[in-house]
């Protein structure tokens, strides 16, 4: 069970894409080539706003402990942008990989945005991904999205894709748990969240 850290306001987000490609130089010249390697995922630097300690700062702390333990789960900050009416939509047909999502239920016409954060949900666990460009659904709500990043996981079909209220999910990086009480009787709390796989 992965902690839903949701509630928690956010002052400021630092992404960073997890990489593992690597450039090939060739020791007498020509071409240099880049392999890819799948994988690829994100990581959150995340921070709130300066809190009253009593009483949100203190549930703000317990959750925290708790994701520490557990793994957990904020939302993406996608600032100034409207999601807009998507419908319900779903994975349409089997994916084993690649870089491109095909849906179908939602809104007729209803248009992704470039760099749009969208979640799929496989058993439990909440996948991230950002559109490539935009993508406009057709009169049937369905369509293809282009993604910046390769699919990690098999896609059987019909799994939710959450395009309202994407998160990120995962580990809390690092060993150590601080943050410092202030004179004024506030916290501000920051945390770097990476995605499992």
């Amino acid at each position: 069970m992965t902690i839903d850290l949701t509630s928690l306001r956010c002052a400021g987000a630092t992404w960073t894409l997890l990489d593992w490609a690597a450039l090939q130089e060739p020791a007498l010249g020509g071409v240099t080539q880049r392999v890819g390697r799948l994988g690829a995922r994100h990581s959150l630097d995340f921070s709130t706003p300066t809190m009253r300690i009593e009483s949100d700062g203190r549930r703000a702390i317990a959750l925290l402990k708790q994701a520490h333990r557990l793994g957990g789960f904020v939302r993406i900050p996608q600032v100034d942008f409207t999601v807009g009416a998507i419908g319900a939509p779903l994975v349409s047909g089997v994916h084993t990989g690649g870089l491109t999502l095909s849906v179908k239920g939602l809104t007729p016409r209803y248009a992704i945005r470039q760099d749009q954060a969208l979640n799929i949900t496989v058993a439990g666990r909440r996948y991230l991904y950002f559109a490539a460009d935009v993508a406009v659904m057709n009169a049937a709500g369905a369509g293809s999205i282009p993604l910046t990043s390769p699919m990690r996981t098999h896609l059987a079909g019909n799994e939710v894709v959450e395009l309202a209220r994407p998160v990120i999910e995962g580990w809390l990086d690092g060993s150590e748990r601080t943050w410092t009480l202030d004179l004024a009787r506030t916290v501000g709390l920051q945390f770097k969240i990476t995605e499992r796989a």
